[in-house]
């Protein structure tokens, strides 16, 4: 079986029901927090892998590149789902436990 590079691709999603668009720095900040969890998730699987942020489309994009990550995926993509969701409510938890004007 051939060694392949993955690359999986993390997006945090803006709220956007009411709220206007967010400043650069909010998302920049949302990208941090998110690749904070990001790294920790990978440091407790043992996995190699760095994080890539940007900021596109009024949203906070990260991208964990490099290593074995294949089984990140899984099989439909249902464990990239997981984690993308595990991943916007590490950010929403984190956002709400912060004061109401940071």
């Amino acid at each position: 079986m051939a060694k392949a590079k993955a690359e999986v691709v993390e997006k945090v999603e803006e709220v956007t029901e009411t709220k206007p668009v967010k400043g650069v720095a909010k998302l920049e900040e949302e990208g941090d927090i998110a690749a904070d969890y990001l790294e920790a998730l990978l440091d407790i699987a043992d996995l190699d892998g760095d994080i890539d942020i940007d900021v596109e489309n009024d949203r906070a994009a990260l991208a964990i590149v490099g290593g074995k990550l294949n089984h990140l995926v899984g099989r439909d993509g249902e464990v990239l789902d997981a984690i993308q969701e595990l991943t916007r409510l590490a950010v929403h938890r984190y956002r709400r436990s912060l004061p109401p004007d940071a």
